[in-house]
């Protein structure tokens, strides 16, 4: 029960979020910096109450990551400064479930049988459908005149970049590209010893 309430948290915030930014107002630019240091204030909360071993490298990765959230974030927050909560988002996380299945199967290689193939296919034919039903059959002309080509265009380059956001950390190990990592910054590190000593 505790691991099913822990399992929604997420889905909690990411759908109260957009509902709260709208709320707020602002401009695209200011809400991501509201959002950034709510982050940040949770994250350093949770670091006093558990036990992290950063590393230069999971530093490095979190980063990456955290360019493409802040691209994403950023572009979400002006489709919905363009439109309503309640056209944006299930478009937006439509296409989220579509993008993250879609490198998952294909990038991370995580389809590891016929069936698993065949089963995600469905469901991506599936959320295209409603993403269809939802976009082009759900709204009338007079209804959605605000969701324009550009608002989907928008919402789905911000879910290509939240995609990169989540599964760039399973990319980074799966296809061992630590040890590139390691090496830069191993470079990095023992060049400025060198050049101090010097």
């Amino acid at each position: 029960m505790v691991n099913l309430i822990i399992y929604c948290l997420p889905a909690l915030g990411w759908g109260l979020m957009p509902i709260i930014a709208k709320k707020a107002g602002g401009n695209p630019f200011e809400q991501l910096i509201g959002t950034t240091v709510a982050a940040v204030l949770f994250a350093v909360t949770i670091n006093l109450f558990s036990d992290v071993n950063y590393t230069a490298l999971g530093v490095m990765v979190s980063f990456i990551s955290g360019i493409f959230w802040a691209f994403g974030q950023i572009l979400q927050f002006a489709a919905l400064k363009k439109s309503e909560v309640s056209k944006v988002m299930p478009i937006s996380n439509d296409t989220q479930l579509l993008f993250t299945s879609l490198s998952s199967g294909i990038i991370l290689s995580e389809w590891k049988s016929p069936t698993e193939t065949l089963a995600s296919i469905v469901v991506i034919f599936l959320l295209l459908i409603a993403m269809y039903l939802f976009s082009v059959k759900g709204h009338q002309v007079k209804e959605a005149g605000n969701l324009t080509f550009q608002i989907i265009l928008i919402i789905s380059s911000s879910s290509m970049f939240l995609m990169g956001y989540v599964t760039i950390t399973n990319f980074f190990w799966n296809f061992r590209i630590k040890y590139f990592l390691t090496a830069i910054v191993r470079h990095v590190f023992f060049s400025a010893n060198d050049h101090v000593i010097c």
